[in-house]
């Protein structure tokens, strides 16, 4: 579990070749490198399959969404994929407004 100046928690979990990265808080400019950390850690670890878990995400600016989108294209590049799930309406509503949301959904 990492903790982002108590902005966001991220907590990460690995099974196989899918790992489910929890997201608790603000993804923003500040908690943006932290998540880039953990995405990275659970990549290097062999994930294929990246299961961001949304539920409990308040706030997602631009920095956030640069982190998923390098996740996806890094995942997509070698076969494998991102999926977003439980985005509350204002974070999934950022996704949609930016065109990006068919691309984290199954």
């Amino acid at each position: 579990m990492a903790d982002a100046n108590d902005h966001l928690t991220i907590e990460t979990t690995s099974e196989g070749s899918e790992a489910r990265v929890t997201l608790t808080g603000e993804l923003d400019a500040h908690t943006a490198p932290a998540l880039s950390e953990a995405i990275a850690a659970v990549l290097d670890g062999g994930a294929e399959r990246l299961v961001i878990d949304a539920a409990a995400l308040r706030f997602c600016d631009s920095s956030g969404i640069q982190v998923l989108v390098q996740a996806r294209e890094r995942l997509v590049d070698g076969g494998g994929s991102v999926v977003i799930e439980g985005a509350q309406r204002s974070v999934e509503k950022v996704f949609a407004v930016t065109g990006l949301l068919d691309l984290f959904t199954d």
